[in-house]
């Protein structure tokens, strides 16, 4: 499974990555640490999977998991933010 990263914490970064590889079976693509580089590492790398704070510099929320959508349309997005659910939760809906 092919992981892009975004969380604009490095050790919150550092912390994901080291969870996932140790499960097997994670290639880490990418990581972002803005939601812009999301976007564009999102559209370079094609992940399967994109583990994504919704609080990161950048676009709001909700223009980041579109232009995320935009430009990994196949990828599986799972949020987190450590933010109140319903501040961000109409973001990551449908």
């Amino acid at each position: 499974m092919r992981v892009l990263l975004c969380d604009d914490t490095p050790e919150m970064r550092a912390l994901l990555r080291y969870a996932l590889e140790a499960e097997g079976g994670v290639d880490i693509v990418g990581e972002a640490g803005d939601g812009d580089a999301a976007v564009r590492l999102a559209a370079d790398e094609q992940p399967d999977v994109v583990v994504l704070d919704l609080e990161m510099p950048g676009p709001d929320p909700e223009a980041l998991v579109t232009g995320l959508r935009g430009a990994a349309p196949g990828a599986a997005l799972v949020t987190f933010s450590g933010h109140e659910p319903a501040a961000v939760a109409g973001a990551a809906v449908d």
